[in-house]
């Protein structure tokens, strides 16, 4: 079988966190390299999110260009992403030559067919304008109150509750950077809204979509009309004749995994959207983004009258908290992966750590403590453990031995399109490092396949031949030991923005 598996795209206003990395990203690496393990064809396609307003932000408070804070940190997080183990197939910066033209291109396409529908309309809003300077208030430069939860929220969506709003639907909205006084104004921006005819909930009821994602559209739908944003009122974004003057077509996930994911197969006259296409889509996505990783890819392969089809499966995953904290690229909270990889720690220690966290049924919390002891858990098991076991076979021939089937098809059951449980999968590997065996061959053929999806290098590793396994399992740990005061260098504290 055939999988596209498309995390969301990271947004280019600084280098990624643990937070990223141990989230979405972990997540659809894992199921990755598990999915390929089992035989299937699977290609993973992400990229940045430029013309995300975040980026605007990013710049004015360095004092530089949009495209060049892009062009840097996109540099910046797929050498983060390398770092941390994360393969991608095809990466897409909208902003570069080899795909701005197309990329546009495609998402005006999108936005023309999906016109000639009853359920894409053009509606009137309230948008908060700045008094000091004019700009629309969307996205990252408005702040206020959830509508839904009252928790602090700003941009689009709550990351404690999970609900996304739009601007007049925050409670005490404020500028969230300069203090600017707001004046509101009404203007008409493109949205798709379900048919009267619609059962929303029942459809995405029948596409697998867990009971905690279809909870957070049903609060939505209740209280919205259902619609979610196809233009709004800004300058940095996707341009569109076929939009009012001063506004830009919004860059949705969805419409951007249906982008990337059709460089996946180029070879196919069938793109992986298409609803014909047998090509399984996952889309991999933080709690924060369930209407755009859910409700949007359902109203827009509605409105295409089913042209294009929805994800077939969706990976959902909370918030990481670093010692009670959210990890925020803009509050400058948490550990970036630059700081702390090939320096503290491997990235197989990292990706151990990570998976612990259990981010699969909602929001977790990382303590420092919990971090320094899953390193020291991880270099034991590999010194101790892994490297005993393949000191008994060094001097033998190659011998081929099957993974236990049992093993292997539990951390399975935690790895796949409809169900990813970290946590699970690596105590499924755990408990095997642990025991002990009569058959040593077996023993690390096992332990190969279940190293595969959470720490590749070790799994390499052991791939290499008997008297080469010794010497290169040391190189999925870290040679300095991790102390408290090493992690706390790297730890960044937050500029309170």
């Amino acid at each position: 079988m055939r999988y596209a598996i498309l995390p969301m795209q990271p947004t280019p206003n600084g280098r990624m966190h643990i937070g990223h990395g141990g989230g979405t990203y972990l997540r659809a690496d894992a199921l990755a390299r598990a999915l390929r393990a089992d035989g299937h064809d699977v290609r993973v396609g992400c990229g940045s999110d430029s013309y995300e307003n975040w980026v605007l932000a990013a710049a004015a408070l360095e004092g530089r260009t949009a495209e060049s804070v892009c062009a840097e940190n996109d540099a910046g997080i797929r050498e983060d992403l390398e770092s941390l183990g994360i393969e991608i197939d095809v990466w897409v910066d909208p902003l570069s030559p080899e795909f701005r033209e197309s990329y546009v291109s495609r998402h005006g396409a999108l936005f023309r067919e999906l016109q000639k529908s009853s359920r894409t309309r053009l509606v009137e809003e309230s948008v908060p304008y700045s008094d000091l300077d004019g700009r629309p208030m969307m996205g990252t430069f408005i702040a206020g109150d959830c509508p839904s939860c009252g928790k602090a929220a700003g941009g689009s969506s709550c990351t404690s509750c999970g609900q996304h709003f739009q601007p007049e639907e925050l409670r005490d909205a404020r500028s969230r950077l300069d203090g600017a006084s707001l004046t509101w104004r009404t203007v008409k921006s493109w949205f798709i809204m379900p048919g009267e005819d619609d059962d929303v909930l029942g459809a995405l009821a029948r596409q697998g979509v867990d009971p905690r994602e279809l909870e957070v559209i049903a609060t939505y739908l209740a209280r919205t009309p259902g619609r979610v944003r196809v233009s709004g009122p800004g300058t940095w974004g996707i341009p569109s004749a076929d939009i009012p003057s001063g506004q830009v077509l919004s860059n949705t996930y969805y419409a951007y995994c249906v982008y990337v994911s059709s460089l996946l197969w180029p070879e196919d006259d069938d793109e992986p959207f298409d609803s014909s296409s047998t090509v399984r889509t996952i889309g991999v996505f933080g709690a924060d983004n369930t209407v755009p990783g859910v409700l949007v890819p359902e109203l827009t392969s509605a409105a295409s009258e089913r042209r294009l089809k929805p994800f077939d499966h969706v990976v959902v995953n909370g918030m990481l908290d670093l010692d009670g904290r959210k990890c925020s690229t803009s509050q400058r909270y948490g550990i970036w992966l630059r700081d702390v990889l090939g320096r503290t720690m491997s990235s197989d220690e990292l990706r151990f750590a990570l998976a612990g966290l259990d981010l699969d049924r909602g929001r977790s919390n990382l303590a420092t403590s919990t971090l320094l002891e899953d390193v020291r858990v991880y270099r034991e098991l590999v010194l101790e453990r892994v490297r005993r076991v393949a000191q008994s076979v060094a001097g033998d021939e190659r011998v081929e031995r099957s993974p236990d089937a049992s093993l292997v098809d539990a951390q399975r059951r935690a790895l796949g399109p409809e169900r990813v449980v970290l946590p699970v999968a690596r105590e499924v590997l755990v408990a095997h490092l642990r025991s002990d065996t009569d058959d040593p061959h077996g023993w690390l053929a096992t332990a190969r396949r279940l190293c595969a999806p959470l720490v590749p290098d070790l799994a390499g590793a052991l791939a290499l031949p008997p008297g080469e396994v010794v010497r290169h399992v040391e190189t999925a740990v870290a040679r300095e030991p991790v102390s408290k005061e090493l992690l706390e260098k790297v730890i960044q504290r937050g500029s309170g923005r």
